[in-house]
C-alpha cells in the first residue's frame, strides 16, 4: 500500500478543518503564511516517505475554471517573475489548473485580472511557487498542490482581509474585530468569505482523499 500523504497546509484554520475530515492516519502539518514560511517549513523536513501536498484556500483569477466552494489539483505552478514547475502528485489527476503566487494578496478584481493576463494562471496564492521551487531543490520526487477556492474572479474582498492572519498562520482576531467597527458595511462580504471558505475546504478534503485512493 502506497504511503498518505503528508498534508501541509498554510493556515492553522485550515489545518484544523481538513483535520477534521481526513483519515486519522494522515498527518496534517501547519507551514504558515507566505513564500518564507513554506520556503522555512520545507527546508527543515527531511524528504517524506510518500507524497507531500500543500493544501488549502486560493482565490479565482478566472471564471468558470474553478468557482468559489470548489477544489481542484494543480497541473502547473507559474511565477509572476518567470519559472515554472509541474508537480508529480497525483499522477494522473482528474482535474487540473495552473497556479501563480502574490506576496501581498490581491484584493480587487481589477488586480486579478492583471495577475492573469501576465501569467495565465487560473487560481493565485502566496504560497504555491514557493512551496513548487523549494521541493525542487530539494529533489523530493512526490509532491502535489491542491486548493480550494474562497473568492471568485470578480469578487472584491472586504478591507483589511490581508491582515486577518498573520506569518505564523494564525488567525488575528482584533484584526478581524477591528474590519467590522471600522467598516461594519463589510460583515455580509465577510460572511459569504467564511462560508465559500469552509465549502473549499470540504472539496479540498474529498479531492485529497480520491486522488490519494484512500
Amino acid at each position: 500500500m502506497s504511503p498518505a500523504p503528508l498534508i501541509i497546509c498554510p493556515l492553522h484554520f485550515e489545518r484544523a478543518h481538513l483535520r477534521r475530515r481526513l483519515p486519522p492516519s494522515w498527518t496534517v502539518c501547519v507551514g504558515g503564511r507566505g513564500a518564507s514560511s513554506i520556503t522555512r517549513w520545507v527546508e527543515r523536513q527531511p524528504e517524506p516517505a510518500g507524497p507531500v501536498v500543500l493544501a488549502g484556500l486560493a482565490g479565482a483569477l478566472t471564471v468558470g475554471v474553478v468557482d468559489p466552494g470548489q477544489a481542484a489539483t494543480v497541473s502547473h505552478v507559474r511565477a509572476p517573475e518567470g519559472g515554472s514547475w509541474r508537480p508529480t502528485w497525483p499522477a494522473s489527476p482528474s482535474t487540473g489548473c495552473v497556479a501563480t503566487s502574490v506576496e501581498a494578496m490581491l484584493t480587487t478584481p481589477a488586480d486579478r485580472v492583471a495577475c492573469h493576463t501576465a501569467t495565465g494562471a487560473d487560481l493565485v496564492d502566496e504560497e504555491s511557487v514557493a512551496f513548487a521551487r523549494s521541493v525542487t531543490e530539494r529533489g523530493w520526487s512526490s509532491w502535489g498542490i491542491v486548493r480550494g477556492v474562497s473568492d471568485a474572479a470578480d469578487t472584491r474582498l472586504p478591507p483589511g482581509v490581508s491582515g486577518w492572519v498573520g506569518e505564523d498562520g494564525r488567525t488575528r482576531g482584533l484584526r478581524v474585530a477591528l474590519t467590522v467597527m471600522r467598516h461594519p458595511g463589510a460583515v455580509v462580504a465577510m460572511g459569504h468569505l467564511r462560508t465559500s471558505s469552509r465549502g473549499a475546504l470540504d472539496a479540498v478534503a474529498r479531492l485529497l482523499v480520491r486522488c490519494a485512493g484512500a
